[in-house]
This record gives C-alpha cells, sequence and structure tokens, in this order.
C-alpha cells in the first residue's frame, strides 16, 4: 500500500517517496534544534524586561525575516536540498541574530 504512494517533485518529473524527502529534512532540522530553545528563551526574556523592538525582531526572525526569502533562494540554487535545509539555515540565522541581542541586553543588566 505505502509502496507506490510518493509526493511530486517539482523539479524533476518523477514521483519519489515521502520519506526520501522528509528524513533529510527532519534531520537537519534536529541537529539545530536545541538552538531553538535558546531563541524561544530569549524572545521571551526580551519580553519580560519590555525590551519591545528586540522582542519583535527575534520572534519574527525564525519564521518570516529569514525563512520567507530562503524558501524562493535555496530551491533555486540548491534544488529539493534547498528546500530540506531552508528551516535549519533559518534558524542558524536567527542564532546568529539573538546571540548580539540577548549580549546587550545583559550588558545593560549589569
Amino acid at each position: 500500500m505505502w509502496k507506490n504512494q510518493g509526493s511530486w517533485n517539482f523539479f524533476h518529473t518523477k514521483l519519489i517517496p515521502n520519506s526520501s524527502i522528509g528524513i533529510p529534512a527532519l534531520r537537519y532540522q534536529m541537529i539545530i534544534f536545541p538552538a531553538c530553545s535558546f531563541m524561544m528563551m530569549a524572545n521571551m526574556m526580551m519580553q519580560t524586561c519590555r525590551k519591545t523592538i528586540r522582542a519583535n525582531i527575534l520572534a519574527a526572525s525564525r519564521q518570516g525575516l529569514f525563512f520567507i526569502p530562503l524558501i524562493f533562494v535555496l530551491p533555486y540554487f540548491y534544488g529539493l536540498f534547498g528546500v530540506e535545509i531552508c528551516q535549519a539555515v533559518s534558524d542558524i540565522i536567527s542564532l546568529i541574530v539573538t546571540i548580539p541581542i540577548v549580549w546587550s541586553a545583559f550588558k545593560e543588566m549589569r
């Protein structure tokens, strides 16, 4: 039953199994997953400390500021692999943005 089912690959004209797309994408996401907790903690800390602009930047960075442009750019250059790594790359860039924001907030608290 499951062997004949697949998803349409827009970059090629053949059916490919769902697991050949989902498993690598999930692996890439799990590599960066521990950093997501740090980014969520940083966002909540900024909201609690009433740093509203910084909190909005952190909240929008993961899904809006970086993911949307990357979902157009990465598949253009890397094809299906670009779609698989898009969320992980977005999280890495968001982490790079989060670290200096948290660092400056801690410096202000001294």
